[in-house]
């Protein structure tokens, strides 16, 4: 842990740099309130964003759902819909999308240290399909191509092991 902390530090540095030489400038344009607003509960812990519909889905671990969010206009976001995810036996943790497929990384409802999984849903908060994966998935992230996701498993064990 210690290697990776100093690294990551390096990295900030250098995206900072990167972005002061080419003139980016970060601007606030608007912002969306989870309701309820839920501090300290991890009501917007990861976000991903779908440029054709111009849609970020939210989690929300309090509510255990995502939420779809209309950016069209970034300085007014608009809730579209939530889709509520206790019915896939799990709780949420991540978020990805590619190509208008939602990928949500669900740990085990009854026990972290149990196999979770990764449900897909399309843009109109369908359900697609689903696949089992290791204990506690937490990042999802689409390969280039979009054909595959990779799952990060925290593998957390339980609190009396």
């Amino acid at each position: 842990m210690r290697r990776f902390l100093p690294m990551c530090g390096v990295l900030m540095l250098c995206a900072v740099v990167l972005a002061h030489s080419q003139g980016l400038v970060l601007q606030h344009l608007g912002r969306h309130t989870q309701r309820p607003a839920t501090y300290d509960g991890s009501a917007a812990e990861t976000v991903s964003f779908d440029p054709t519909t111009k849609q970020a889905v939210i989690t929300d671990v309090t509510a255990n759902r995502i939420s779809y969010v209309n950016m069209t206009n970034p300085a007014l976001p608009v809730l579209v819909r939530d889709v509520l995810l206790t019915q896939y036996g799990g709780k949420v943790n991540s978020v990805a999308i590619r190509n208008g497929l939602v990928a949500v990384a669900l740990e085990d409802i009854t026990l972290k240290s149990n196999p979770g999984k990764v449900v897909f849903f399309d843009m109109q908060g369908n359900f697609r399909s689903s696949v089992a994966v290791g204990a506690l998935p937490d990042q999802l992230v689409f390969t280039p191509n979009g054909q595959r996701v990779i799952v990060c498993n925290e593998g957390e064990p339980e609190v009396n092991y």
